[in-house]
C-alpha cells in the first residue's frame, strides 16, 4: 500500500508539474503576444500623433493664407467701416491660427497652455493696432484647455481686447488686464 501511495503521489506530482509547465508556457506566449501588440499599438499611436501634428500645421498655414488674403483685400478698401470689419475678421482668424500653431509645437496635442496663448494673442493684437502706449498684463492660473474651449476663449479675449482699444482709451495710453482663474473641479 505504501508503494501504491508513492506511485499515486508521484503521478499526481507529475501531473501538477506538467500543468504548471503548460501554464508557464502559455503565460510566456501570452506575454509575448501582448508585447508584440503593444509595439504595434505604440507605433500606430506615434503615427497618428505625427499625422495630427501635420494636420494642425496645415490648418495653421491655411488660416494664415486666408488672413493674408483678407489683409490684401482690406488694403484695397476705401470705406473705413468695411476695412475695420475685414481687420476684425483677420484678427479672429489669427486667433484660431495661433491655437493650431501651439498644438503643433506642443508635446501634448490635446491641450493649449492658456497663459502662453492669451499672452501671445494680446501682444499680437496690441502690436497690430499700433497702440504702443497701451500695455497688457496677464494674470492666469496654470490652466491648460482643450482646443474646443481654447478657441472660443481666444475669440472672446480678442474681441474684448479690440473693443478696449477702440473704446476705452481716450488718451491712447492704459493697461488691459486679462485674468483667467481656475475654479474647483
Amino acid at each position: 500500500t505504501t508503494n501504491k501511495s508513492q506511485r499515486i503521489a508521484l503521478v499526481l506530482a507529475s501531473v501538477i508539474l506538467l500543468l504548471l509547465l503548460f501554464y508557464s508556457i502559455n503565460l510566456r506566449r501570452n506575454k509575448l503576444r501582448i508585447a508584440k501588440q503593444n509595439i504595434v499599438i505604440n507605433e500606430s499611436l506615434l503615427e497618428k500623433e505625427i499625422l495630427l501634428k501635420e494636420i494642425h500645421h496645415r490648418v495653421k498655414n491655411n488660416l494664415q493664407v486666408i488672413s493674408g488674403l483678407i489683409q490684401i483685400q482690406a488694403s484695397k478698401i476705401k470705406i473705413p467701416e468695411v476695412k475695420e470689419m475685414l481687420h476684425e475678421s483677420e484678427r479672429y482668424i489669427e486667433s484660431m491660427s495661433m491655437v493650431h500653431q501651439m498644438l503643433y509645437k506642443n508635446e501634448n496635442l490635446r491641450i493649449i497652455p492658456m497663459h502662453n496663448y492669451l499672452n501671445e494673442l494680446c501682444s499680437k493684437i496690441l502690436e497690430s493696432s499700433m497702440s504702443y502706449q497701451i500695455k497688457h498684463s496677464i494674470d492666469i492660473d496654470n490652466v491648460d484647455l482643450k482646443i474646443d474651449c481654447a478657441i472660443p476663449i481666444g475669440l472672446m479675449v480678442s474681441e474684448m481686447t479690440t473693443n478696449s482699444l477702440k473704446h476705452a482709451f481716450d488718451n491712447k495710453s492704459g493697461n488691459i488686464k486679462i485674468c483667467l482663474k481656475k475654479t474647483s473641479e
